[in-house]
């Protein structure tokens, strides 16, 4: 898909969505004094435009049991690469997935409740899908920005702090 072009006023609106998603159109047209109406034409363009590709909930999994965290590096048949990598993301445990430079070729990020349940994980789903050289690195420490930005926006002017 091409590079879109977005001006001033969607780069501030993006902003403040980056920042809080359950802003309102008449909340986030307040804060940058625009009307409703426009504020509410922009979002649903860029919505179209799938630049906002959707709205989410941030969920702390350590509070749900989920304590074990890691990183995986391992390699896939090439041959199969394009097939294995759908079904890896299908896995609940599985939260990204990326594909790589370097001697292993995909990383993703798992999740689970135990050591005991990621060693069940790799050994039931991902071993199967064809997954060869894995490395685990088990996350010991994570820092998260927050509220995460997707994209990082460059403003002329920056955007007064949200108050709420």
């Amino acid at each position: 898909m091409d590079m879109v072009i977005i001006d001033e006023m969607n780069k501030k609106i993006l902003h403040l969505l980056q920042m809080d998603g359950r802003m309102t159109y008449k909340e986030v047209a307040a804060h940058l004094k625009r009307s409703e109406s426009t504020v509410r034409d922009r979002i649903q363009n860029m919505e179209r435009e799938e630049i906002i590709k959707g709205y989410t909930a941030i969920v702390d999994k350590s509070k749900l049991g989920y304590k074990c965290d890691a990183m995986v590096l391992c390699n896939i048949d090439p041959r199969q690469m394009h097939s294995v990598i759908p079904d890896l993301i299908k896995l609940d445990a599985v939260s990204q997935v990326f594909h790589i430079t370097g001697e292993r070729r995909v990383m993703f990020r798992i999740t689970a409740q135990e050591p005991r349940e990621l060693e069940q994980l790799i050994n039931r789903k991902l071993i199967p899908l064809g997954i060869i050289n894995l490395d685990l690195h088990i996350i010991m420490e994570a820092k998260e920005k927050f509220p995460p930005t997707a994209v990082p926006l460059v403003l002329s002017k920056p955007v007064p702090e949200l108050t709420r």
